[in-house]
């Protein structure tokens, strides 16, 4: 896999069904985003079928900062999945946005944080 490719630190998660309802969500499927099958080629060499969001024809006119949550979930993902330092580096530097509420224990998302469920689907 060519190093552009390998920058991207790509991972295929698999999600319940319940899961990913939740996730297109609190993304915003359909407004703020879209889901695109994707074909995604692992460190393996295998290829398989995912799901993926892209932004929606609707989305705002200018790119917003990730919220507190949002960032502190991937951060938190980058940790678990051991991706590199480098990695780590650039996801500590991002700001994030200057509104909203931090996902604590009297969100609404907080048992989606921590995560359930069974059955599975690739994204």
């Amino acid at each position: 896999m060519p190093d552009a490719i390998r920058a991207v630190a790509p991972q295929v998660f698999e999600l319940s069904p319940a899961d990913w309802a939740r996730l297109c969500l609190s993304e915003g499927v359909p407004t703020a985003y879209r889901v695109r099958q994707v074909s995604v080629e692992l460190y393996s060499g295998r290829t398989v079928q995912a799901y993926t969001l892209s932004p929606s024809l609707l989305r705002a006119p200018v790119d917003l900062p990730p919220s507190e949550r949002y960032l502190g979930l991937i951060r938190k993902g980058a940790r678990e999945l051991k991706l590199t330092g480098a990695w780590q580096d650039r996801l500590a530097a991002v700001k994030t946005a200057p509104f909203g509420t931090p996902a604590g224990r009297d969100s609404p998302l907080s048992e989606y944080n921590r995560g359930s469920g069974s059955g599975t689907v690739s994204i």
